[in-house]
């Protein structure tokens, strides 16, 4: 493992062992934090994004995965579980219309919008303006679900501790406890963005499964790229 020392500005040879430790250069004896050097070292994510290189081994890896794939083909893997897709440009909702459009809309209010509506409103019932942070908690709870929007047994298990939470201060503190109340509004963000996610992701699918069109006119445009299920798609 080589480090430049940032004292004397030399390259020194350590051993593997020491990476997140702090040594002493072999050149002028002071002190080197060897991750801290190392990660001087690297490129930030930012950096290696906009790399001419790694753009065009991005479209390469889109044109390789969307390569031959019919319509047909695409609605048949969806049924039996074996492809699935990952949105380049925009959300999944922008290939969704209709009804289902709406569908999605009311569920990022409801999560978005409603604890500003809800919240106060319970407030004023209670006579207790401490209550208004709820609307921070439901917004901590939609924020835990974007985190965790990859990892959805996780999402489920935070989901099920809100869920056990607000079971237990209502039954031991009653409706009317502010900890029965911060617990639902926790809940209620997590959920309602949870089920916000699943409609886009689902509804977007369903979409490009239908109109053949729609799925013929993204693709030519690369604004999806067709992937296997377990597979990331992408080859660096």
């Amino acid at each position: 493992m080589k480090v430049i020392c940032p004292h004397c500005k030399e390259t020194v040879e350590m051993p593997n062992e020491t990476y997140g430790k702090t040594v002493s250069c072999s050149l002028c004896g002071k002190k080197i934090d060897t991750a801290k050097e190392i990660a001087k070292t690297f490129p930030s994510l930012e950096e290696i994004l906009i790399k001419p290189e790694f753009i065009e081994s991005f479209k390469r890896n889109i044109a390789e995965a969307n390569q031959n794939i019919s319509h047909e083909d695409f609605v048949d893997g969806v049924r039996n579980g074996t492809l699935g897709i990952k949105c380049l440009s925009g959300n999944p909702h922008q290939l969704i219309s209709g009804g289902r459009r709406i569908v999605f809309s009311v569920l990022v209010m409801l999560y978005m919008f409603a604890p500003l509506i809800f919240a106060p409103l319970w407030a004023w019932y209670e006579h207790n303006w401490w209550l208004l942070i709820g609307i921070c908690i439901s917004f901590v709870g939609s924020r835990c679900a974007a985190n965790l929007i990859y990892n959805q047994e996780k999402q489920y298990s935070v989901g099920a501790l809100f869920l056990i939470a607000s079971i237990v201060c209502w039954v031991w503190l009653g409706i009317h406890s502010c900890y029965t109340f911060f617990a639902l509004c926790a809940l209620w963000g997590l959920m309602l963005f949870m089920m916000a996610d699943n409609a886009e992701q689902e509804y977007a699918l369903q979409s490009l499964i239908e109109d053949s069109e729609l799925f013929t006119d993204v693709i030519a445009q690369n604004k999806i790229m067709i992937v296997q299920k377990g597979k990331t798609g992408i080859k660096l």
